[in-house]
């Protein structure tokens, strides 16, 4: 049976693969939608963002305790990709945020 720290973090993971997929759903229809370059940001930062999560899943299944300082250098190398794929999906979403809301120059009557 498992314990109860072992379902808090089976339920952690869970909800993250969702949250995720979401985003990563949400990324994808924005990119269809409407394509700009921030939009492209956005999408390729989503992808990013599961590949590198798949990548650090099967790390942790197929890693082996044979050699702790090999393993704890890839796991560090994953956390900065990861990372990364974060703040590029942040990047593009803030300045898809700017291309979307800019406000439209008001017309004057007199000059057009």
């Amino acid at each position: 049976m498992l314990e109860s720290t072992e379902y808090l973090y089976t339920i952690s993971a869970v909800v993250n693969v969702l949250a995720m997929l979401l985003v990563t759903a949400a990324s994808i229809i924005i990119f269809i939608k409407n394509r700009t370059i921030t939009t492209t940001i956005v999408f390729i930062g989503a992808i990013l963002m599961v590949i590198t999560t798949i990548i650090g899943f099967l790390i942790n299944i197929f890693s082996t305790s044979d050699n702790f300082e090999m393993m704890f250098k890839v796991r560090g190398a994953m956390a900065i990709l990861s990372s990364l794929s974060y703040g590029l999906f942040c990047f593009g979403l803030f300045f898809f945020a700017l291309e979307y809301f800019k406000k439209p120059i008001p017309k004057n009557e007199f000059l057009d």
